[in-house]
């Protein structure tokens, strides 16, 4: 028994770095478009809200950059810190400070002014990207000019972004847009590709972005409702208007009215043409209603300790390619096992294809099919993409007393387009570091039984999953284990010939000096 604990601790040991690769925060550059051309495309500035909401949906963790471009770039305000006292509305100054003046478009200064910003900055285990939005084409005047630095942009500088794995994200804002310049920055650093933007879809790109890069726990909109459970601590709902004189108005559980103008002090509400984003703190459990809200796009994130997790995370996609998504539930960073709440609990995914038709895949725990095990916990399903372009995947779980949601962009590429490099590799890490982290919380939990029959079933899926781990992984771990243990003996042989060493030089000196004295002493 000793020898399996010490072996399943060094296990343990041996993955914890490997899976705690958290990249829970994010270094975020912003970089847009000032130049005088902005006035057509955008009379009424409507990028700048939607950027603002980007940036006030951030973290704790969060730090976002400012940067307007045109001719030449300037950074509004360097990376920040976005929750910090004060910080948020400085981030939403220097965006309101973004002017439609400028001459020229130089793509190539402005991420490369944006590359230099995080090259100095970025924090470990961070997720560094940027965002460009522009409603042009490389255009400094001159034409070889353009051709030169669109050329070392391609062959240089967004090498030096793979090789720093900082992520672009691209809008294409009009059809005078360089599309296909903006398409290629994206893939070459496994962004994604925004076009057809417009001024009443703008602000759900940039919320789309940021479900792509945070995960956010969601609570499904159903007809412009959504239950709210008692887990949940805060949530922030995103409600579309059809005219900016629309007057959204928040019905409670308890058919209390809520307006921009009428709210309790727990309730933060912030109003713009396109949106209103409202934040309330401790939310009364219940079916909550927006009133007045045009019903397509409207988003309630939340703070809550009961989370819907799962693994998909892919930017890019082959086409027909076989996809198995699973999905749980944690509650207090644990798994949901618990049979009393399984058999209550439905999960499926709903798919949005590039023609707006939606399919419905139910997903199951029932240990047949994709599904691996039964009753783990782990619900699971297929997706197979047969039609090129952007994709909406929504992961849905619901109790008899809770709904969750999460929401994923993706591209399904063409028959013969080529997987972007950093795709395959982001998704082959992503894969792996899952399963060590899944096998980290199998071994915790048979090291910490609760009783004798959980125990054998934990024994059993454990030795089920550790036969699942490839031989080249369970080398590599062998060799590292090694590794250490071969250094400390090392050291430990050396501490301990020196040691010798040294008693043997003092033995022969005392032998020495007694010499010397004897010697003295018959003269």
């Amino acid at each position: 028994m000793k020898t399996l604990v010490i072996l399943l601790s060094i296990l343990i040991f041996s993955y914890t770095g490997y899976c705690e690769d958290k990249k829970d925060f994010t270094d975020v550059v912003v970089v847009l478009d000032s130049s005088g051309s902005m006035k057509h495309t955008d009379p009424f500035n409507l990028r700048l809200p939607a950027a603002r909401l980007f940036v006030s949906l951030l973290g704790a963790d969060d730090r976002a950059a400012i940067e307007s471009f045109n001719t030449k770039s300037d950074i509004l305000i360097p990376l920040t810190m976005v929750k910090e006292a004060g910080n948020l509305d400085k981030l939403v100054n220097a965006i309101n400070k973004v002017p439609s003046t400028g001459l020229w478009t130089n793509i190539y200064d402005a991420l490369d002014m944006a590359y230099v910003l995080l090259d100095k900055n970025i924090r470990p285990n961070s997720k560094p990207i940027v965002i460009l939005m522009s409603d042009g084409k490389m255009d400094t005047s001159d034409a070889a000019m353009d051709a030169k630095l669109t050329d070392t942009l391609k062959t240089t500088l967004l090498q030096k972004y793979k090789d720093r794995g900082i992520v672009i994200y691209t809008m294409a804002f009009s059809d005078e847009s360089d599309k296909e310049l903006l398409e290629y920055i994206a893939k070459a650093t496994n962004g994604l590709f925004y076009v057809d933007l417009t001024s009443d879809n703008l602000h759900m790109r940039f919320t789309s972005i940021f479900e792509n890069l945070k995960s956010p726990d969601m609570l499904p909109m159903q007809d412009n409702s959504f239950l709210v459970d008692k887990s949940i601590e805060e949530v922030t709902i995103i409600a579309n208007k059809a005219t900016p004189l629309t007057k959204i108005t928040l019905v409670s559980p308890t058919k209390k009215m809520y307006t921009a103008n009428a709210k309790p002090e727990t309730i933060k509400w912030s109003e713009s043409d396109k949106f209103d984003m409202m934040t309330l703190t401790a939310p009364e459990a219940g079916r909550w209603n927006i009133k007045f809200s045009t019903e397509k796009g409207n988003k309630a994130y939340i703070v809550t300790n009961l989370k819907l997790q799962t693994d998909f995370n892919n930017q890019y996609v082959k086409l027909n390619e076989v996809i198995t998504v699973n999905s749980w539930l944690l509650k207090d960073k644990k798994i949901v096992t618990e049979p009393e709440i399984l058999s209550k609990i439905t999960m499926g995914l709903e798919l949005t294809l590039p023609d707006g038709k939606t399919d419905h895949i139910a997903l199951f725990d029932n240990g047949e099919g994709a599904d691996k095990v039964k009753n783990d916990g782990k619900y699971a399903g297929v997706i197979k993409p047969a039609v090129a372009g952007q994709y909406t995947l929504k992961v849905k779980a619901a109790g008899s007393t809770f709904e969750r949601s999460q929401s994923f962009t993706f591209i399904v590429l063409k028959e013969n387009e080529v997987m972007p490099l950093t795709a395959v590799k982001s998704e082959k890490g992503t894969e792996e570091k899952g399963q060590a982290k899944a096998l980290k919380q199998d071994i915790e939990k048979s090291l910490n039984p609760q009783d004798n029959s959980e125990t054998a079933a934990n024994n059993q899926l454990l030795t089920e999953k550790i036969k699942g781990l490839t031989l080249k992984k369970a080398i590599n771990s062998f060799l590292k284990i090694n590794a250490i243990l071969i250094t400390i003996v090392i050291l430990f042989l050396l501490l301990k010939k020196a040691k010798t060493l040294r008693s043997a030089l003092l033995e022969k000196a005392g032998k020495l000096l007694k010499g010397l004295k004897i010697k003295k002493f018959k003269k």
